[in-house]
């Protein structure tokens, strides 16, 4: 009698053992950085032209002249070189005051005469706000467009 408890016992052992092994194992997950933790806020600032960014030959070394909230709330300034068709920025918004207006006012020049620019803040990857620019070429240079004056947004952050 004794003998046919025991297939009985090491069955619900192992059983026992693998669930215990299951739910160690489903708890040690890669975090995943695109999916902000809770009360965590992700901005993103992003741009896209509808023809490539550009220096101007002979003139600034830089192709974009950006203004945006950064992670502490203050306002930064950031000229980089692009050479293709979107330039974005992510930043860890640390700041806890609330309500804030998060700035983003890009310039710079592209590589075609005409054109769109089109300017996004993301809040945890959720489109907040939008706006599109026309350009149109700058003064006296062949095959440059030029966008900045009066363009950019803001979103109220709560």
């Amino acid at each position: 009698m004794k003998s046919s408890q025991k297939p009985t016992c090491n069955i619900f052992s192992a059983v026992a053992l693998l669930m215990l092994a299951l739910l160690t194992f489903t708890g040690c997950k890669k975090d995943d950085k695109s999916i902000p933790r809770r009360g965590q806020i992700i901005l993103k600032y992003e741009l896209v032209s509808s023809v490539p960014f550009q220096s101007i030959p002979g003139g600034a070394s830089w192709s974009l002249a950006m203004d945006y909230t950064n992670a502490t709330g203050n306002f930064q300034n950031e000229t980089p070189t692009v050479t293709g068709t979107t330039w974005t920025k992510t930043v860890e918004f640390t700041s806890s005051q609330r309500p804030i207006t998060i700035y983003f006012i890009p310039g710079g020049h592209t590589n075609g005469t005409t054109g769109t620019v089109t300017a996004n803040i993301y809040e945890n990857n959720v489109i907040k706000a939008s706006t599109v620019y026309f350009f149109s070429p700058v003064d006296n240079i062949v095959g440059i467009g030029e966008f900045g004056d009066g363009f950019g947004i803001n979103y109220i952050l709560q």
